[in-house]
């Protein structure tokens, strides 16, 4: 599907191209669905290597680093990845402790530099993030290989936080041989 999508809204200021030369979007994802090429392309379509997957459990060297509150400047750690290999889809394993969750964004960073926003500030005042797993497709077809960077930061004034621990898990397949 992603490989016959098509830009539905091309005046949309949010496409990019992400690391894998595919055309994304937040409000999109790769675009509209173009069942007729999907359909013609299944007919020569040729199967893909094994699934592989690498996770890398990310514990903070300064623990309860903290996340500045009432500030659009965000703290940010990362994870080198050496496995190299295509990525489909990413998980984000996230635990932070904050007195409104809503207040937080929350992005993930690719070694290509595709930016995945997986939280944005929001309406809900309950507390914490305990193990939430969020998870981008916007890394399709880029290498896991490289530096990995979970970035947050606090919006709204009134409450502080910590950011605890964190765990990447990369899905993909391997190169094709």
């Amino acid at each position: 599907m992603i490989n016959t999508a098509r830009k539905n809204d091309p005046q949309d200021s949010d496409w990019r191209v992400n690391g894998g030369r595919r055309w994304v979007n937040h409000k999109y994802g790769f675009g509209l669905i173009d069942a007729g090429a999907a359909v013609n392309m299944a007919f020569s379509y040729s199967l893909l290597p094994p699934n592989r997957n690498a996770s890398v459990s990310v514990y903070i060297a300064q623990p309860d680093m903290d996340i500045p509150d009432d500030n659009t400047k965000n703290i940010q750690t990362s994870v080198r990845v050496d496995e190299d290999f295509i990525v489909e889809h990413v998980e984000l394993v996230l635990r932070a402790v904050h007195g409104r969750r809503g207040d937080l964004r929350v992005e993930l960073l690719s070694p290509s530099g595709t930016v995945s926003v997986l939280f944005v500030p929001h309406t809900d005042t309950q507390e914490n993030i305990h193990n939430w797993r969020f998870m981008t497709m916007r890394c399709w077809d880029e290498s896991s290989r490289g530096q990995w960077t979970v970035r947050i930061s606090d919006q709204v004034p009134g409450f502080r936080g910590q950011l605890n621990a964190w765990q990447l898990v990369i899905h993909g397949r391997d190169r094709a041989r």
